[in-house]
């Protein structure tokens, strides 16, 4: 049985209003191995993840350590008009 696959990237919503959103300094435990499931799934495909929604250094650090390779939030920054995202991008932030 062959895999066709049309996507390389898979992007968990780490919100709390989401299923990942669980991932807070009490990291719930259901909600933490349903995304380490994905993250797992994601690694056997060959996929990078970007794990979105991002809010808490908690959750950015529990993420990292499942191999979330890339993440947004309000963590990292509120939404920026174009120039001063540029700016953020170009003063390579390290979180």
């Amino acid at each position: 049985m062959a895999i066709q696959r049309t996507f390389s990237i898979i992007k968990p919503d780490a919100t709390r209003r989401n299923l990942t959103g669980k991932i807070t300094a009490r990291f719930e435990d259901a909600g933490l191995r349903i995304v380490a499931s994905i993250a797992h799934l994601a690694h056997e495909l060959g996929m990078d993840i970007v794990a979105e929604g991002i809010e808490e250094e908690a959750q950015m650090e529990a993420l990292r350590d499942l191999g979330c390779q890339l993440g947004q939030g309000y963590f990292m920054s509120k939404p920026l008009p174009g120039d001063e995202a540029l700016k953020l991008i170009e003063s390579a932030p390290r979180w």
